[in-house]
């Protein structure tokens, strides 16, 4: 069988019309695709920033003496604390996902240490904020 120029030409050019039928929806979904795995990306890593803010800006009213601690913040010490804890559960919400083992281990003794010292907090407010950004940041390099 002898294809002349005419009948090779047609078959190319329907070849290249139906690849572009089927290559075109295929690029469409995976650029689709992508572009949403960079918005939840985007979403998880701003969820995880307004959580860790919270909480350490929570925990910062600690800091000083208690006297001090409640004309700042307005509050009594128990609703601040109430608000510290709102505030870590909804950080460790955020960070557990993305948390290693270690890295898990490490969140559920902040949790031991936040729940069981209510009172003791001002002495150790720095060291629990130390752990709380280095958790964060060692998260936030993975996502």
């Amino acid at each position: 069988m002898k294809l002349d120029i005419a009948t090779l030409s047609v078959i190319i050019s329907g070849s290249v019309a139906i690849g572009a039928l089927i290559i075109t929806p295929i690029t469409s979904l995976l650029v689709d695709f992508y572009r949403w795995k960079r918005e939840m990306h985007t979403k998880e890593h701003n969820a995880l920033t307004d959580s860790t803010v919270q909480l350490v800006t929570v925990l910062s009213h600690f800091a000083g003496d208690e006297d001090e601690t409640l004309i700042i913040t307005n509050k009594k010490y128990e609703a601040a604390y109430a608000d510290l804890r709102l505030n870590y559960f909804t950080w460790e919400r955020n960070i557990w996902q993305r948390a290693k083992k270690n890295e898990r281990q490490e969140i559920i003794d902040l949790r031991a240490t936040i729940l069981r010292s209510p009172y003791t907090l001002k002495e150790i407010y720095m060291k629990l904020i130390d752990n709380i950004l280095d958790l964060d940041s060692k998260v936030r390099e993975r996502i």
